[in-house]
């Protein structure tokens, strides 16, 4: 039910006083000793040269972050902004994925609409108005399949067109995010019925057509992204290990079991929604943490060491719910 994702984000945002959850290409990228505030990149005017700078910083790694009523990029790892896609239906954004080609959807939780912008780009390629709701997605980069997780199912949309194939198992209340594994089995997440009240996940093998659950044997407090990482499933805690922090779980899977291998925690990092994990980064998209609110933020943290946060980027950052790397497409 709806009402479950709005009463928890509804707190957050007022206690913040902010403005007003898919397949990986990892790339490793150098530490900081320190946390670090990036400096944004203006668009250049009249510099032939600068203009050829910005092109080139257009057509490498992006960092997109999901303000919930707009969507800010970066160029990765730098953290220079580079643009503000604006869409007068952007409301509670809270899931993003990124196909073969660098395009990118915006799963915006507020009216239940995917949108699709190419790489570097600020104009609406695409609208899809999945039947059964948007909250995360994630798209099969060998098939071009497009998954979308909703309030009331899982919608499968092969090559990402036409009309989806929509799967549910009747111990989800609701679904939240999804990714795709190196064999093309589909894990989503969500909450249970109520009554049990805690996270699940199901997979939907490739081929398949039913959704099995995936025993966790692992309490999550709130079902965050979900992201196929090298060889294991890593899914996200939104209530975290404690109040203040975060923590990702990641587990290796054998048919209809899944085995803890091991817990990145993450020191205040505060409510998450959608983080992700870009080759030896976590990055986080930060509201706040109780008791003190230091303003939102994408947050980087060490994977899968975990810790304390050691870089982070402010600039035109807004309530973020969501985020996501799109590889270079040089």
């Amino acid at each position: 039910m709806r009402y479950l994702r709005t009463a928890y984000l509804v707190p957050a945002l007022i206690f913040c006083g902010a403005a007003l959850s898919s397949c990986s290409m990892t790339s490793n990228i150098p530490s900081a000793a320190s946390p670090t505030d990036f400096q944004s990149l203006q668009r250049p005017h009249g510099d032939s040269a600068a203009t050829h700078a910005y092109s080139r910083e257009l057509s490498g790694a992006l960092l997109y972050v999901l303000n919930q009523h707009d969507v800010t990029f970066y160029s990765y790892p730098k953290g220079k902004l580079l643009g503000t896609i604006k869409n007068k239906d952007f409301y509670l954004a809270d899931g993003a994925c990124v196909d073969k080609k660098g395009n990118v959807y915006v799963a915006n939780y507020g009216t239940d609409q995917l949108f699709e912008y190419a790489h570097g780009g600020t104009t609406l390629l695409r609208t899809l108005k999945p039947p059964v709701g948007a909250t995360g997605c994630a798209v099969n980069w060998a098939t071009g399949d497009l998954a979308v997780a909703g309030n009331a199912g899982l919608n499968v949309y092969k090559n990402a067109r036409g009309t989806p194939s929509i799967y549910r198992n009747s111990a989800f209340e609701a679904y939240y995010y999804c990714s795709y594994d190196n064999k093309g089995d589909l894990f989503v997440d969500g909450y249970s019925q109520p009554g049990s009240g805690h996270t699940i996940l199901a997979r939907l093998p490739q081929g398949g057509q039913t959704l099995q659950m995936v025993d966790l044997k692992q309490t999550i407090q709130w079902p965050g992204e979900v992201q196929w990482v090298g060889k294991h499933l890593t899914v996200e805690d939104d209530g975290g290990v404690s109040e203040s922090n975060g923590a990702i779980y990641e587990f290796s899977i054998a048919g209809s079991h899944a085995h803890e291998t091991d817990v990145i925690a993450l020191n205040k990092s505060g409510i998450m929604h959608q983080s992700w994990i870009e080759g030896n980064v976590v990055l986080v998209p930060a509201i706040c943490w109780p008791k003190s609110c230091y303003g939102s933020s994408v947050l980087f943290y060490q994977y899968p060491d975990g810790g304390n946060s050691f870089r982070k980027i402010a600039k035109d950052v807004r309530g973020p719910l969501g985020l996501v790397v799109s590889p270079s497409q040089t």
